[in-house]
């Protein structure tokens, strides 16, 4: 099922936002022009993962003016500053850690996170956390 997260115009690039995706707490990134979702919780010692630094990987062997990156978007738990791909949930220091990935379509200006189960009914819109939280 695909939940609607919001307008693509909503997100600041390389800001998470959280969102509530069938009872998950969800993060949502756009990092150069590349969607991502990831459950907002590290597997390492449940910290929330939003507050965290998104980033590139920076390849092997550059200078520092002239950094090259990977291409690999990475997020970091602020407690540990362990890393996460954002794109496959996969922990960098530990690859026996990972986050669940959920796949993000970007359809007519909006932003969909597809949580793996059948469609029930059409597209639902999703409260930001802080908008759920507040509806309680």
């Amino acid at each position: 099922m695909s939940v609607d997260v919001g307008s693509t115009d909503e997100f600041v690039p390389g800001k998470p936002r959280v969102f509530d995706v069938n009872g998950r707490e969800v993060l949502v990134v756009n990092w150069r022009d590349d969607w991502f979702a990831l459950r907002n919780v590290c597997p390492h010692q449940t910290e929330i993962l939003a507050t965290g630094g998104v980033t590139e990987e920076i390849g092997p062997g550059e200078r520092v003016g002239q950094l090259r990156v990977t291409g690999r978007a990475l997020i970091a738990c602020p407690r540990h500053v362990w890393t996460f791909d954002l794109r496959t949930g996969q922990c960098t220091v530990d690859p026996s850690l990972r986050v669940r990935a959920y796949r993000v379509l970007v359809q007519d200006g909006r932003v969909l996170v597809d949580d793996g189960r059948p469609e029930r009914s059409p597209r639902r819109p999703a409260q930001t956390v802080e908008a759920a939280d507040r509806a309680r």
